[in-house]
């Protein structure tokens, strides 16, 4: 198992990968990774700082992407993904108006 609770902690995955286009912030969030060959890609074409903010990813399989594209707002969620799984959060959403977390599973 791998784990990610702050950006440095992206330098130590060996068997999942994180890319960023740009800058990163982690605030609160944990990102546990319990299978190998997992893809988070952060798309930054306009290098705005990506702010990932009290929010919890899983992913229980192999092989899963989830594409992140940048935004003018935190990203706030809880995500869990299984096996061979695609998750694509467009840029500029906004999840919770009412500070309620918006909770995914992509199987």
């Amino acid at each position: 198992m791998e784990i990610i609770q702050k950006v440095s902690d992206i330098t130590n995955l060996k068997y999942n990968q994180v890319i960023s286009s740009g800058e990163i912030e982690l605030v609160n969030t944990k990102i546990n990774f319990n299978g190998t060959n997992n893809l988070i890609f952060i798309h930054n074409p306009s290098n705005v700082k990506v702010q990932i903010v009290n929010t919890d990813v899983t992913f229980y399989g192999n092989n899963n992407l989830l594409f992140i594209d940048a935004g003018k707002f935190k990203y706030t969620f809880s995500l869990h993904m299984y096996h061979n799984s695609v998750c694509h959060i467009g840029a500029n959403n906004y999840f919770n108006p009412y500070g309620e977390i918006l909770r995914l599973r992509c199987a």
